[in-house]
């Protein structure tokens, strides 16, 4: 029987589980890594290898309750200081391994390793003049760069 490495992401935010990509950029994931054996895996199309559906299914409704718990502190417009929403990362690792381990299947489908991927707020300076100045010259480069785009069109 074939064993996969199988990665997954799951959107800490909206609570979508996927197959890997490494453009992730926006809103918290969690990359996680999970040992499959057939025929908990299969390919797509383009050769990658991903869960079966029926599995993806059981880890969404699994991780539904941490997602939630969490999904208010970890959107990107919290009120929350980034140092608070770093002090809570391992206790939300813990339970969402937890959630995960109760459609993991011991000896056919385990959990490797997890990692957090895309936005994790970490700190966030006070504000002060350069600052300022900076997202001001940054904004200004933006709106040149969206009126440009119109034009070309």
């Amino acid at each position: 029987m074939k064993i996969e490495l199988v990665p997954i992401t799951i959107d800490m935010y909206e609570g979508d589980v996927e197959v890997y990509d490494n453009s992730i950029t926006l809103d918290p994931y969690v990359l996680v890594h999970v040992i499959a054996k057939a025929p908990h895996w299969s390919e797509t199309v383009d050769g990658d290898v991903q869960l079966r559906r029926q599995k993806v299914r059981e880890i969404k409704k699994a991780i539904a309750p941490v997602i939630k718990q969490n999904q208010q502190w970890l959107d990107l417009d919290t009120l929350q200081p980034p140092d608070a929403i770093l002090k809570a990362v391992p206790d939300m690792i813990n339970k969402l391994r937890a959630a995960l381990n109760t459609v993991m299947i011991p000896g056919e489908l385990e959990i490797d390793s997890m990692e957090l991927i895309g936005s994790w707020p970490a700190y966030e300076a006070e504000p002060t003049e350069l600052l300022d100045q900076y997202h001001q010259q940054h904004a200004l480069h933006l709106a040149e760069r969206l009126r440009d785009q119109k034009l070309d069109e």
